[in-house]
């Protein structure tokens, strides 16, 4: 599984982090060597962070080349729940 956050660092100080949401990209087990299938859910995001259980949106990416970048599959993952 891939996890990306996101935080807010006020003026760059980690110590003063606050988580903003999350993304999560998740194999289905159905692809194979070459290319793989994912379910994409991200978390409600900003003042709601952390109150909602449930995701915000959900996705799947489909046909993914395994040998492209990750952040391509973030990307991906971003469009399959039209966030972009």
């Amino acid at each position: 599984m891939v996890v990306v956050k996101i935080e807010l660092w006020p003026h760059g100080d980690e110590e003063q982090k606050r988580p903003l949401g999350v993304l999560t990209i998740a194999n289905d087990g159905s692809g194979d060597a070459r290319v793989g299938h994912y379910d994409v859910t991200a978390s409600h995001a900003g003042a709601y962070f952390g109150r909602r259980r449930e995701p915000y949106r959900t996705g799947k990416v489909r046909g993914f080349p395994r040998q492209l970048s990750p952040y391509r599959l973030v990307c991906r993952a971003l469009k399959a729940i039209g966030e972009l």
